[in-house]
C-alpha cells in the first residue's frame, strides 16, 4: 500500500511537470504581452533606502504593489519594499525585493 501512494505521488509529481498552472481569470502572465507591476514608495522612503549609508540595509519601506495582465488588476497596500542583492546594491541598476507578510498587507479585492 505505501508503495503504491508513493507511485502515485511520483506519477501525479510527473503529470505536472509539463503543465503550467492556470489561474480561474487565464494565466496571469500572458506570452502576448507584457505584465505590468507598479510599486509605489512615498518619495521620502525611497530617498532614504538609497542613501549610502543604508544601501546595505534590509529595512523594509511600505509600499503598494500593483498588477495589470489582460485586463486583471490587483492592488495589495502595505507590502514590503527593499533593496536586495549583495554587489547590485551599489550598481546603477537596483535590485529590490517585494515583500507581502512584512506589514499586515491588505488586498484591495
Amino acid at each position: 500500500m505505501k508503495n503504491a501512494m508513493l507511485l502515485l505521488a511520483a506519477g501525479l509529481a510527473i503529470k505536472g511537470l509539463g503543465a503550467q498552472p492556470q489561474v480561474p481569470f487565464g494565466p496571469v502572465f500572458p506570452q502576448t504581452e507584457v505584465t505590468e507591476v507598479r510599486i509605489v514608495i512615498s518619495q521620502d522612503s525611497l530617498n532614504e533606502m538609497l542613501l549610502d549609508e543604508n544601501l546595505y540595509s534590509n529595512h523594509e519601506y511600505p509600499a503598494t504593489f500593483i498588477f495589470n495582465a489582460s485586463g486583471l488588476q490587483d492592488t495589495v497596500f502595505n507590502v514590503g519594499f527593499r533593496l536586495r542583492g549583495n554587489t547590485s546594491r551599489e550598481s546603477f541598476k537596483k535590485s529590490f525585493k517585494v515583500s507581502f507578510n512584512t506589514f499586515s498587507a491588505v488586498a484591495a479585492w
